[in-house]
């Protein structure tokens, strides 16, 4: 789908409208927590019986309702229009990718093609480090969070402080990777688009070449066997993404349903209100 550029008095309602839902989503986040907290302190010994929790929290539906509404109004104009502000304009990554479809790398001649597939293989380097870590650390978060003897709530607060102390480094860790190739693939992006700045200038590209085979090695011919996957995923892009978003929002909506139903949605209540007034010390 191709997006429709926002007038200037569609760009006003959109602003308008994220300041709005910012500010309603702070002010429904304090009046949850306001809520919780007289729940636990005026509830005697059973607080958050299913009549309580609901008589309490009823009021604030029509509030819940409009921000989740005015959320998805949102991703709908998000989707529909696109903004002259946008940071594509200015990133190098986005830049690149332009230049590869107007400048195939087989028309690049000399020296400039080598340099832009070293450019490119260290950028397939940067990623695949930064997710080997990540997958590292979600595989040593899993093992962490299913060893049981770790949850036998004797001493709350050392069992919290503990899984913060392993968790908590983990995610910096994960998140780190990402951060730094992220920064490596933008410097890297931001060299080869000079390159495709210098062919241009001098004339060094071939319109009249025939598609060849240029990687070489083991490695290169593996991304080039999943080129067409590639190819496919980027040219259905925008739908996979809204498909795996709604996707995981549906998940998540039945899984809110089944913990209410079962009784979940007390148990993790009561865990957080716990942690809170006990740990963090707001009791």
């Amino acid at each position: 789908m191709t997006k429709k550029t926002a007038s200037p008095k569609t760009e006003r309602l959109i602003k308008i409208n994220s300041i709005c839902l910012s500010a309603l989503v702070g002010v429904l986040g304090v009046l949850y927590i306001v809520l919780c907290a007289r729940l636990y302190f005026t509830g005697g010994d059973n607080p958050y019986s299913r009549e309580r929790v609901g008589s309490y929290l009823l009021p604030l539906l029509p509030l819940s309702v409009w921000v989740v509404a005015d959320v998805i109004f949102a991703a709908v104009m998000a989707y529909i229009y696109s903004s002259k502000e946008s940071g594509y304009a200015t990133d190098a990554s986005y830049a690149l990718m332009r230049s590869e479809k107007r400048i195939p790398l087989y028309t690049v001649e000399g020296e400039y093609r080598d340099l832009l597939l070293k450019e490119k293989k260290m950028r397939i380097i940067y990623r695949s480090v930064a997710a080997a870590v990540t997958l590292v650390c979600a595989v040593v978060s899993i093992i962490v969070a299913a060893d049981k003897s770790r949850y036998q709530l004797n001493d709350l607060n050392a069992e919290v402080l503990g899984a913060v102390a392993v968790f908590l480094p983990l995610t910096a860790v994960a998140l780190g990777a990402f951060v730094v190739s992220s920064y490596l693939c933008e410097a890297s992006a931001k060299r080869s688009q000079a390159v495709y700045s210098t062919v241009l200038k001098e004339g060094k590209v071939n319109k009249d070449a025939v598609p060849v085979e240029i990687y070489k090695g083991k490695f290169p011919r593996i991304v080039a066997a999943l080129k067409p996957v590639r190819e496919l995923l980027t040219r259905h892009e925008r739908k996979i993404t809204v498909g795996l978003q709604a996707l995981l929002g549906a998940v998540a909506v039945v899984f809110i349903i089944l913990g209410i139903f079962n009784g979940g949605m007390t148990d993790v209540l009561a865990k957080a209100v716990k942690i809170c007034t006990e740990c963090i010390g707001l009791g």
